[in-house]
């Protein structure tokens, strides 16, 4: 059965390219455009100002280093980008995706770790054909990188501990530095479940303690665990610091500011309402509709797995409980994200996956063909249904509008100077696309608030050549006209479109 999973993942592996690719040179303005134009925005000006940790993300004026996440994912496709001299958003979609593929194979290689038989194949199929697998891998995020460092952390963790190979105890803690700093909501998952396997070889191991290996399990506790946690939250530190020297930035952006968006409250974390919108929505979009529709099957084969083989039900409950893990430890950013499974659906899949598998292993009746054959097929295929109906649609829509916006900003303005938006958050679809710093607005301050005061003083208020007017503010005549006095703008509207009107300095 060997040949016939190898010709199956390799015909998945070609279905994900073909579907990846498709609009691959369209605009990322599809979906959470938000978050994919922040990744780029920062990318973009590492690739036109050069490397700095305090990279920029030039949206609420200066100072314009408002980091989120360590620029490993933005590093490397802004040398590639400066390597091939290729578009950036393509670049990043590539880079991204490549990045998935070698996700795969560290995930082939951990899962042979416990599953040494060909069966550990059935669990990458799942992971290929899920939906959430194929469209985010090809977005400018950091979600694939950041899933392959906590998963190459995994491995050499493992490896390290179970085959006693103390040599890969730098590396494994170095990969679980730039995991954390990378993705810090990614890897506290993973950190969660190698905790678990930790304790777990602890306690097979307490009859051999001997002075020197309480000394070793120390050292791993140290260098596996501490070191991570120290360096991910000096990060935070350094962060909130660069933060708090943008007055538009303190009070939104810095870790205390974001503690009820990340983490969400104890009413959502109790809420019927929350687990019904993870089952009837985000489930289908990491195992597709059918499993999602009858996930009960699931817990009976798992209740059957209980007497079947007591070892495995317990490491398909682990696989269970990372999932739901992420939705309840940052449950806010569940319920807003789909793109925050591809942390923890994961896990989901590898469940799925592992059920499946175990009972492959039953020969009687032919019950393991029924499995490969009929089963396996039909599940694979209803999650490629599943992603071509829910966001393939999105991969054939080209949002181009804002590059006519993007055309009047650049011919009559110059490259070094600010743009003014109000009714567009702090999104940097506008900034990252007319190639412009941007002080965004986002609560229409009035002009003698002491922040949007010290937010132009920083910026230098002669510098900035242009101001849009989105949303309702767009037809605030009264709300225009004092912009334009103030900042001594032509009263000629040269751009009247979907996002807003613009008005530039005389």
């Amino acid at each position: 059965m060997k040949r016939y999973l190898t010709i199956l993942l390799s015909l998945v592996l070609i279905i994900h390219v073909l579907f990846s690719i498709k609009g691959i040179d369209h605009t990322l303005l599809d979906r959470h455009s938000f978050r994919q134009t922040q990744t780029a925005i920062s990318t973009y000006y590492v690739v036109q100002e050069g490397y700095d940790i305090a990279y920029q993300t030039p949206v609420l004026g200066k100072p314009w280093s408002i980091p989120m996440e360590f620029p490993t994912y933005q590093w490397i496709v802004a040398f590639f980008t400066k390597l091939t001299g290729l578009n950036l958003d393509i670049v990043g979609r590539v880079v991204s995706l490549l990045f998935f593929y070698l996700l795969i194979y560290l995930l082939y290689k951990t899962i042979r770790i416990f599953k040494e038989t060909e069966n550990s194949i059935v669990l990458i199929l799942f992971v290929v054909c899920s939906p959430i697998y194929i469209f985010w891998s090809r977005t400018f995020m950091i979600e694939s990188l950041s899933l392959n460092l906590s998963v190459a952390y995994s491995y050499f963790f493992i490896t390290t501990i179970k085959y006693n190979s103390n040599k890969r105890m730098f590396l494994t803690s170095l990969i679980g530095i730039l995991a954390g700093v990378t993705k810090l909501t990614t890897f506290g998952i993973f950190l969660l479940g190698i905790g678990f396997y930790f304790l777990y070889f602890w306690y097979l191991e307490t009859d051999k303690f001997s002075r020197e290996k309480i000394f070793l399990y120390l050292l791993y506790t140290i260098f596996f665990f501490m070191i991570p946690i120290v360096f991910t939250a000096i990060w935070v530190q350094y962060a909130d610091f660069l933060k708090n020297q943008n007055p538009l930035a303190i009070d939104l952006l810095t870790s205390k500011a974001v503690i009820s968006w990340n983490f969400g409250s104890l009413q959502q974390k109790l809420s019927l309402l929350t687990y019904q919108t993870i089952f009837h929505f985000y489930l289908p979009v990491v195992i597709g509709e059918w499993l999602a529709k009858f996930w009960y099957i699931t817990i009976l084969i798992l209740g059957i797995l209980f007497f079947y083989n007591r070892k495995n039900f317990f490491i398909s409950l682990l696989l269970l409980f990372l999932f739901f893990s992420g939705p309840f430890i940052f449950t806010n950013l569940y319920l807003v994200h789909d793109y925050y499974y591809y942390a923890n659906g994961i896990f989901l899949l590898l469940f799925i996956g592992s059920l499946l598998s175990n009972f492959i292993e039953i020969e009687k009746y032919h019950f393991n063909k029924i499995i490969y054959f009929i089963i396996l097929p039909f599940l694979l295929y209803n999650q490629l249904k599943t992603y071509y109906k829910i966001y393939y649609p999105l991969q054939l829509t080209n949002n181009i509008e804002v590059l006519s916006l993007k055309q009047v900003i650049v011919e009559r303005t110059p490259q070094s100077s600010i743009v003014l938006i109000y009714g567009h958050d702090w999104s940097s679809e506008i900034p990252y696309y007319i190639q412009r710093k941007a002080i965004m607005d986002r609560k229409s301050l009035k002009l003698d608030d002491p922040s949007i005061i010290k937010s132009v003083e920083l910026s230098d208020r002669e510098n900035i050549s242009a101001v849009l007017f989105g949303g309702e503010k767009s037809e605030d005549l009264k709300f225009i006209q004092e912009r334009i006095d103030y900042l001594k703008l032509s009263p000629t509207v040269f751009y009247n479109g979907s996002y807003g009107k613009l008005y530039i300095k005389r």
